[in-house]
């Protein structure tokens, strides 16, 4: 099974844009990811297209179980 956390945010120019994580540790909460979202913005490191972030929208945890086929 894949995971992958989802972190997304709003930018100045009101867009919504997605930080992906692999594979995010067993357990992990939402204070930690909110805390991580903080520094994120404090930081101001990511640049995109769509403007500067300026604040969190949302987090997910997606989960894809993969099946191989024989064909």
């Amino acid at each position: 099974m894949k995971r992958e956390l989802e972190l997304y945010f709003l930018t100045d120019m009101n867009k919504k844009v997605k930080i992906s994580i692999p594979e995010p540790k067993s357990g992990i909460t939402s204070s930690t990811v909110n805390a991580v979202m903080d520094l994120i913005l404090q930081k101001g490191i990511f640049g995109f297209a769509q403007g500067r972030l300026v604040s969190k929208a949302s987090a997910r945890i997606v989960a894809t179980d993969i099946a191989e086929l024989t064909i």
